[in-house]
């Protein structure tokens, strides 16, 4: 077995040479090396495979055997490692037929999404996305590892070796029936706090935390009659009762739209907090990445 972390592996261009001019001389011309230099690289090779390489006939050298066998291989190989080494062409969404995968929240999927893939039907046809939940946390491991390619959601902080980019800013309102028997075009902090809450508790998710706390210091205590682990079902809920919902802005205007329920502000103020895509640093200068990194954030900027 050959030591190869212990050679220099510029020797196999020199063999490359020497086994297509079958002469030092003309290897040595061929590289633009010097007679000595390429003398002393052709005796590292002999050493190395442990063959003469080139020998005396008539009429000049010839190839040993084991020379002639390793033209084809050793050709194969640099190829390989000038394809693998090359610098890569331009990602062309046209024509790419390429899977992404998303580790994303329910957000996302309702607002980013739907338009992310209008685009992407008439600019890349062929590419594929996946989405998986990312339950409230970054997934540093899937990351790491390539089994997502970019996250995105709502996160307190971005552990070391990944980049992040703010996508969004939201802030959360309130979704009612429509024909609500106490709730009419204004919601007044009192009606806030005395109707039943439906909460969407999500995996990792804060912001109903965040409320509450912001309730308890005004001494004030949220009427939660009902708590469901996922974002899908709350809205058809609210269209059956007289629950009231908190989400995201955006989410409870997209749902407003597509149920028909009233869109309501918060009676008190609640700070924005951001939206971030976030992707390992050893994707970062990956072109096909950075192209689905640059397609979200422009949907973003139109949303």
């Amino acid at each position: 077995m050959l030591d190869i972390p212990r050679q220099n592996l510029n020797l196999l261009v020199v063999l490359d040479a020497l086994l297509n001019e079958r002469s030092v001389t003309r290897a040595a011309a061929r590289l633009h090396m010097s007679q000595p230099a390429m003398s002393a690289a052709v005796s590292k090779l002999r050493q190395w495979l442990g063959d003469p390489l080139l020998v005396r006939c008539a009429g000049g050298y010839t190839l040993t055997t084991r020379a002639a066998e390793l033209i084809d291989p050793l050709r194969l190989i640099l190829e390989d490692i000038e394809r693998t080494l090359q610098k890569p062409t331009d990602f062309d969404p046209a024509s790419a037929q390429k899977t992404f995968r998303i580790a994303a929240n329910d957000a996302f999927e309702l607002v980013v999404l739907p338009p992310l893939m209008q685009r992407l039907q008439q600019v890349a046809p062929q590419v594929r996305i996946i989405v998986e939940s990312t339950e409230g946390v970054v997934p540093v491991n899937a990351l790491t590892h390539g089994e997502v390619d970019v996250a995105w959601g709502h996160f307190d902080s971005i552990p070391t070796g990944l980049r992040s980019e703010v996508m969004l800013q939201d802030t959360l309102a309130c979704l009612v029936r429509k024909g609500h028997p106490s709730i009419q075009g204004e919601l007044s902090l009192m009606q806030f706090c005395m109707a039943p809450h439906l909460m969407v508790a999500l995996k990792g998710n804060t912001l109903p935390d965040l409320v509450q706390r912001r309730m308890a210091e005004s001494g004030l205590r949220l009427n939660i009659a009902l708590q469901v682990p996922h974002m899908l079902a709350a809205p058809v809920i609210v269209m059956n009762s007289d629950y009231l919902l908190t989400l995201p802005t955006r989410v409870a205007r997209s749902y407003a739209d597509l149920l028909g329920l009233q869109f309501l502000t918060l009676p008190f103020t609640y700070p924005p907090f951001a939206l971030s895509l976030v992707w390992h640093e050893r994707v970062h200068r990956d072109l096909a990445t950075t192209w689905l990194r640059q397609s979200i954030k422009s949907v973003c900027e139109t949303i």
